[in-house]
């Protein structure tokens, strides 16, 4: 795995491969499309990248993410299968939404990787105020009512990406 930095955090790029591709609700594209032949995201004159400018397609999910760690609870049958079969149900067809992947943990040796958890969420917006808006969405509601509480114990949530 390659990573390449252009202009601080926001840029960071984590690039698998050429054939890696990244699905939208809207636009398919491949990692090609973005990195010259070397893996490096391209960049214009200035050597700046353009994922992030205000001319960047609405459709690149690198704007925010809500990234929500669930620990299930032990008691409930298939807790791990119904949260993520909850998730992929209700939450990927709520307007706003650019990307969304869902998984369990995974096993790691390191000592810094968490393994306490069962089920992550990394779910990407344009914006702050796209993603609040999701919050209050029916569809999210309706999951948070119907899947979450019934399955989970806890959650942690990490928002971060331009707050402009």
């Amino acid at each position: 795995m390659m990573r390449t930095m252009l202009g601080g955090l926001a840029e960071l790029a984590w690039l698998a491969s050429d054939r890696m591709a990244v699905r939208s609700r809207s636009v398919r594209f491949t990692w090609k499309s973005i990195c010259d032949a070397g893996g490096n995201v391209k960049t214009d004159q200035r050597g700046k990248s353009d994922l992030l400018s205000p001319q960047a397609s609405d459709s690149l999910p690198v704007m925010f993410s809500h990234i929500v760690i669930f620990w299930t609870k032990p008691d409930v049958e298939n807790a791990e299968q119904r949260l993520i079969d909850g998730l992929n149900k209700y939450l990927p067809d709520i307007p706003g939404v650019i990307s969304m992947h869902v998984g369990k943990c995974a096993p790691s040796d390191r000592p810094v990787v968490d393994q306490t958890y069962q089920v992550a969420l990394n779910i990407t917006f344009k914006n702050k105020v796209v993603q609040d808006e999701y919050q209050v969405h029916p569809q999210h509601v309706e999951f948070v009512e119907k899947v979450f509480k019934q399955t989970c114990d806890n959650v942690v949530v990490y928002d971060f990406g331009d707050l402009e």
